[in-house]
This record gives C-alpha cells, structure tokens and sequence, in this order.
C-alpha cells in the first residue's frame, strides 16, 4: 500500500516539542502498542514520571524524553526491536493521517476476534463490520445482494465465484464510503472486518486522492451488471 498513507491516531509521548504534563498513562499506552505487556508498561510510564519529576524536568523536548523512555526500556529489556515499534507509531501519530486496518478472511477464522482485538491493543474504537453493511445494504437500499452467503451458493466456475465476490465487495465499500470519508476527513483510525473485502478499493491515489484505478474498472463492471439485472427485469 505504497500509494496509501496512513497513521495510528492515538495518543503518543507528545506532538509538541515540548511536553507539560506527567507522561503517564499516555506513554503506557503506547508501549502497549510496541507488544510491551501492560503491567510492565504501567511501571516503565511510573518510572518515567518519577524520573521526570525528581529532577524537576516539567519542560522537556520529545527527544529527550524519548531519550530517556528509551533508556528504561532497555533496563527492562525491551531494546531495539521494541523502540523502533515505538517510533514507528510516533511516526504515524506526526504525519497526521488516519490508520485503516483492514481484516478480511472467509467464514469462521477469526476475524471479529482479531479486529475486536486490535481494537483494544490500539485504542481503536472505530470497528465496522461488513456483514452488517451487507444486510443493512440488502434489506433497506434495495442493493443487487441475496440473502444466501456466498458460500451456500452454486457457482459454474472459479472465474464466476471471484467475480461475484469482487461486485459484492464494490457494493460493500460504498455503503462504507460515509464512514471512510469521514475518518479521511476527521484523522480518525478505523478498523473495517468481514468478508466483503477487497483491499485494492481501499488504495487512495496520492495525486488526486481518488480510488485506486483497479477500482475504478470494477467499478465500470458492477454498472454494467446492475443495468443488466434492470433490463432483466423489464
């Protein structure tokens, strides 16, 4: 997703260069995220405060806390591999564009857990399903969807599967345009699971911020096919 640029909106060490409030419970939180456990984090973030505090540090520079937040971990033995996690979500935090995790798979693997998950790891409260916006969809816009899943259907070929598939994933990703416009617009993480996912829609062209051109022609297609379905129907 070279094309596609995004951050990790959660709270980190500070976004200013310098910080003026005990780095507490901020910092523990984002050394969750580097894979730290949580009762090790909350005692890293606690030494740091104490650290800061006895040497009457109340304005200091993000790099010499980080200089110093790095330090403990290292005393705690979370080195390198663990501080480059760290300044990689600082890194998304400063670009100031919003994190889209994408989680998809077939049937019963996993991936609400996995995404409900990800979600409390990283402070994400945004989680959608597209299983929902499937049915909602379905039941109320009068979308070209059936109320059978995907596998419970017959299919001639491989080739039509794939294809059924991707047109469903095109319907699926506009009934998530709102919601994925607004976390665009607002620098807000999202969290998008389910089936009905197909991540070349989801790549943004950095020109003219408009869907990945492998879209674009699907799109083309499910035109072609839902004016198809109208004719049928006359």
């Amino acid at each position: 997703m070279e094309k596609t640029q995004h951050k990790l909106l959660m709270t980190s060490l500070c976004q200013s260069p310098l910080v003026m409030v005990p780095p507490n419970m901020i910092s523990s939180r984002m050394l969750t995220v580097t894979k730290i456990p949580n009762h090790v984090a909350l005692k890293i973030a606690h030494e740091l405060k104490k650290l800061l505090i006895d040497n009457s540090l109340l304005d200091v520079s993000q790099s010499d806390l980080e200089a110093s937040l790095f330090k403990l971990m290292e005393r705690r033995g979370y080195g390198q591999e663990y501080i480059n996690r760290h300044k990689m979500m600082t890194r998304f935090h400063h670009q100031q564009v919003p994190l889209v995790i994408l989680v998809c798979g077939t049937a019963c693997v996993g991936k609400s857990t996995i995404a409900t998950q990800l979600g409390q790891r990283l402070n994400l409260p945004n989680v959608l399903q597209t299983d929902m916006v499937y049915e909602l969809l379905r039941t109320s816009t009068g979308a070209p969807l059936t109320s059978s899943p995907i596998w419970a259907r017959d299919f001639s070929s491989s080739k039509e599967l794939i294809t059924e598939v991707c047109r469903e994933c095109i319907i699926v990703r506009k009934g998530l345009a709102g919601d994925f416009k607004i976390a665009m617009k607002d620098g807000k993480p999202i969290i998008i699971e389910g089936m009905h996912i197909d991540p070349s829609i989801y790549l943004m062209d950095e020109e003219n911020k408009s869907p990945h051109k492998a879209s674009k022609i699907d799109e083309n297609e499910l035109k072609d096919t839902e004016n198809n379905a109208e004719m049928s129907k006359t």
